[in-house]
């Protein structure tokens, strides 16, 4: 998913769920939601390798939300 899809998507339901705003935004720690946990830093971009994540690299291919 690219951030303007994910803007997007946050967006639509916003529209559809306005009281939303209010509340804590969490994250899954996996697709099962083995565990959860509050968004706690803003988003940053950096260089994803599909394991590690460097914000200080020139040149970043990805965005983190936590």
């Amino acid at each position: 998913m690219t951030l303007k899809q994910y803007i997007d998507s946050i967006n639509e339901f916003v529209k559809q769920n306005p009281e939303a705003l209010d509340l804590h935004v969490i994250h899954a720690s996996d697709d099962e939601g083995n565990s959860f946990h509050l968004i706690h830093y803003p988003i940053s971009k950096g260089l994803f390798n599909g394991y590690d994540y460097d914000m200080g690299n020139e040149s970043p291919n990805a965005v983190c939300i936590n």
